[in-house]
């Protein structure tokens, strides 16, 4: 008897709908940024719900081969013991010297908003999106549509390719709007 390989959600952002499902690429050793990230040019899911953005659900499939340049986001939902189990394997692991920057990205629908994790810069550098992996985290996110708030959370995996403007956000009042300077666009 073979065992079951364990499956694990993914939400994801195409154009005006989200595609919510079940993958078994996602593991113990394999990240949603890995599968995103590796060569293949789609993601497969099972046990699909499709939906637009602001609610009504379109759709219910039993599978869905989603082309990895249409996704202009995903969600990571891996479990909470696999993700303690890969910080105990990397911790201890040197790592480049990384810096936290407060960005806003368009990527069309979407407006992101969050911390993205960039290699040390001086402190008026400009972001170069050509630093990031095709598929990138944001950390401490909201993702918006039509200004209307559609997830906030932990992580959101942005598609590079769907950036089509990038400003990193000065201030301490940067949630409101306000900044102590002009924000920088890539």
């Amino acid at each position: 008897m073979t065992a079951l390989r364990p499956v694990t959600p993914v939400e994801l952002y195409v154009g005006a709908y989200r595609i919510t499902g079940v993958t078994h690429r996602v593991d113990a050793s394999h990240r949603l940024t890995d599968v995103l990230n590796s060569l293949n040019e789609a993601i497969l899911l099972r046990n699909v719900t499709i939906s637009y953005v602001d609610g009504d659900d379109v759709e219910h499939v039993d599978e869905i081969k989603v082309e990895k340049s249409s996704i202009v986001a995903a969600v990571p939902r891996e479990a909470h013991e696999v993700i303690v189990s890969r910080r105990a394997q990397w911790a201890g692991v040197a790592r480049p010297p990384r810096t936290q920057l407060e960005v806003v990205l368009l990527a069309p629908p979407f407006v992101v908003r969050g911390t993205a994790h960039v290699p040390r810069l001086p402190s008026l550098r400009p972001i170069e999106l050509s630093s990031f992996a095709r598929f990138f985290p944001i950390t401490e996110v909201s993702l918006t549509f039509q200004g209307r708030p559609v997830y906030e959370g932990d992580v959101l995996l942005v598609n590079r390719e769907a950036v089509s403007s990038l400003g990193r956000v000065f201030g301490d009042d940067a949630a409101t709007g306000g900044f102590d300077g002009d924000p920088e666009v890539a």
